[in-house]
């Protein structure tokens, strides 16, 4: 495993956060003493204090715009961050030009300013629909490796985890670097140049691993026995916000999906919730199926030092999904997932033994509720303690099915192969003949290219429906809610994922049979 591999640990990110702000506020100190310094060019005091005024704006322009819930409402703006970055650029060049600032202080922040705006243009580039070469594209996710290292393993999902650029200081060439704080401050510019740059070569397979699956064939399902779906509304705390819930039904029709997923939280598992949304979502339903899956990334940390205490939370937890079935009657129910460790391939936080014995008695709890309602297992990870959780879910438990997430991680393709290799050897070794679903399945519009988000899924789709016991993919997500992840991005474009994923639905209900004729 390469050293630049994301960590499986979370210990740099608190620090990360601590540099970033005090890099914020560096700057503005900076710009502060070159506007007041008489003997400088009035050029580069004018440059430095625009530069410090836009960082902070900037920064927070550019995390609000992978995010549905505020990308529309700065989509004006977008062009706002590498605007920031290119003139802290600038600022760098001048200052090292005009030999106010140690060579040895101005090349290495000046190297990573240039280096970040680059990435800064590529970004905004595809946040407006651009397809950039492989190279470029390749820098977007060797920034985001480089944070999955030095900020957060989640960094694909955790979009207010960045880069930001970093001023010269006035530091002149007789005093060579100057303070230990100049020369910390270059460290820093120069490690976070080079995590990015040694993690480029990587960035630029997994980008362009993605062109396996461009000739990859859909098994036609003559049975009419596999149903596409697609993931609505964000992860629900309450009733979703009006807005979201017209958007994504209007998205729902214009596909023809044959399922609708739901996710909520037991913050929304209130009668007055779950009563809310299935009038909302009963002229949908139709001939579509439901899915609803409570999703427990809320559930506290305090639990995980806790392992006896995870019993007394799940059992709520099985109060809730019985509440929940009997007032929805879902098709399906899924009675844990946590999307973000999903996506990542990371094991369920709950303990194996808490989760077996609260799988038991959530799929009891809701076959008593709404027969007709059936219950996957949802199987997070790919580790050895995935795989026995697999075998005993596939065969054992009683529930009627079981459900894997696909997505292709930092590796791009090699990632997504690994893992669908890992699930055909589960059902090789289980012989299960329950049904299978894949559960929120995509890809990386916005770090690997949404060329790659509809290859991904297109790969995915092909896999699944060469699979019979594989009954239904449920595509990830309708909107980009969090994280830049949607079929429709945040300023409210269709991505070209979406026009795929119509034609796969239209290319396997020509392989179905056709419907019996209406009753006279």
């Amino acid at each position: 495993m390469s050293w630049l591999s994301p960590l499986p640990s979370v210990h740099t990110a608190a620090p990360h956060l601590v540099v970033v702000a005090l890099l914020i506020v560096w700057n503005v100190v900076v710009a502060g003493r070159i506007s007041r310094a008489r003997m400088l060019p009035g050029a580069l005091g004018a440059v430095s204090v625009l530069a410090a005024l836009l960082i902070a704006p900037a920064a927070f322009v550019l995390v609000a715009s992978t995010s549905s819930t505020a990308g529309r409402a700065v989509s004006g703006i977008v062009w706002l961050w590498p605007a920031a970055v290119a003139l802290a650029a600038v600022q760098a060049a001048y200052a090292l030009a005009v030999r106010v600032t140690a060579p040895a202080v101005a090349i290495p922040i000046l190297a990573f300013d240039a280096l970040l705006a680059l990435i800064a243009t590529v970004q905004t580039m595809v946040a407006h629909g651009a397809v950039p070469s492989a190279v470029w594209q390749a820098l977007v996710a060797a920034d985001a490796r480089a944070l999955a290292v030095g900020a957060h393993p989640l960094a694909l999902l955790i979009p207010y985890y960045l880069h930001v650029p970093i001023l010269a200081p006035i530091s002149p060439i007789r005093r060579n670097v100057g303070t230990p704080l100049r020369g910390a401050v270059a460290i820093v510019a120069l490690l976070w140049a080079a995590l990015i740059l040694a993690a480029l070569p990587g960035a630029r397979r997994s980008v362009q691993s993605y062109r396996r699956y461009a000739s990859a064939r859909l098994q036609e399902r003559p049975a009419g026995d596999f149903a596409v779906g697609v993931r609505i509304l964000p992860t629900l705390t309450g009733w979703p916000a009006q807005s979201a819930l017209v958007r994504d039904l209007a998205l729902v029709d214009t596909l023809d999906v044959g399922v609708m997923s739901v996710a909520l939280t037991p913050r929304a598992m209130t009668r007055r919730v779950l009563d809310s949304l299935g009038r909302a979502l009963d002229d949908e339903r139709g001939a579509r199926k439901l899915l609803l899956v409570m999703d427990l990334s809320s559930a506290p940390r305090a639990l995980d030092d806790h392992p006896a205490e995870w019993n007394a939370y799940l059992q709520h937890r099985v109060d809730d999904a019985a509440r929940a079935a009997a007032r929805l009657h879902p098709d399906y129910l899924v009675p844990e997932l946590d999307t973000r460790l999903a996506i990542a391939g990371r094991s369920s936080r709950i303990p194996a033994g808490a989760w077996r014995e609260y799988l038991v008695a959530a799929a009891r709890a809701v076959h008593r509720a709404s027969p007709r309602s059936r219950v996957l297992a949802h199987v997070a990870g790919f580790t050895a303690a995935d795989s026995a959780r697999y075998a005993w879910a596939a065969t054992d438990a009683p529930v009627d099915g079981v459900a894997i997430t696909l997505f292709p991680w930092f590796g791009g393709a090699a990632t997504l192969d690994a893992r669908m290799a890992t699930v055909d050897r589960w059902m090789n070794a289980s012989r299960s003949t329950r049904e299978h679903w894949v559960l929120d399945a995509g890809g990386f519009p916005f770090v690997h290219g949404e060329r790659s988000q509809l290859l991904a899924l297109w790969g995915t789709l092909a896999w699944a429906t060469s699979h019979p016991q594989v009954r239904g993919l449920v595509a990830y997500e309708s909107d980009d809610y969090g994280a830049p992840l949607g079929l429709r991005a945040s300023m409210g474009r269709i991505r070209p994922a979406a026009t795929r994923l119509a034609q796969a639905i239209h290319a396997l209900g020509e392989s179905a049979p056709a419907p019996p004729p209406p009753v006279p």
